[in-house]
């Protein structure tokens, strides 16, 4: 028997996959605003008149005077952010496509012998929303292995 189960967006389909690519983005968004943050923390700040005249009576008392050594690896964090915008651009697009909508979801189970005969019925009036003259395209994945169905449903909308 063949059966309508849904009409949903490609997310949809994939409501598993849709969510780990939803955590994915959301770790990538955190770590551009750490490493945006941590490019943005360096600042150097002159040193006050004072220090300068405390510096030179230094120096002219014959001690050594050592300013503070600042070291921040600016090209590793400008990298760093070009990546992950480079991979946050990627997820974009990729939750995008996760939110078409248009796909018609049908579930069968019964002999080979009756899968054409039953889509032929199924649809014979066209798609939900459509009719029998509108133009489609559709995926059969079919399997006679119980075990393989089990896993495509771990990931894949199947009833």
């Amino acid at each position: 028997m063949i059966r309508h189960i849904a009409s949903v967006s490609v997310g949809g389909l994939l409501p598993p996959i849709a969510g780990a690519l939803a955590a994915i983005n959301a770790k990538l968004t955190s770590e551009l605003a750490a490493r945006m943050r941590l490019a943005g923390m360096l600042t150097i700040t002159p040193p006050k008149v004072t220090a300068f005249a405390t510096a030179a009576a230094a120096i002219a008392a014959g001690m050594a005077v050592k300013g503070p050594t600042v070291r921040f690896n600016g090209t590793a964090q400008l990298s760093a952010i070009a990546a992950l915008q480079a991979q946050l651009a990627l997820f974009a697009k990729l939750v995008a496509s996760l939110g078409v909508a248009g796909l018609e979801v049908y579930e069968y189970d019964g002999t080979a012998a009756r899968f054409g005969s039953e889509v032929a019925q199924q649809t014979a009036t066209g798609l939900p929303g459509g009719s029998s003259t509108d133009h489609i395209n559709a995926l059969v994945i079919a399997t006679r292995i119980p075990a393989a169905w089990q896993a495509l449903a771990e990931v894949l909308l199947t009833s």
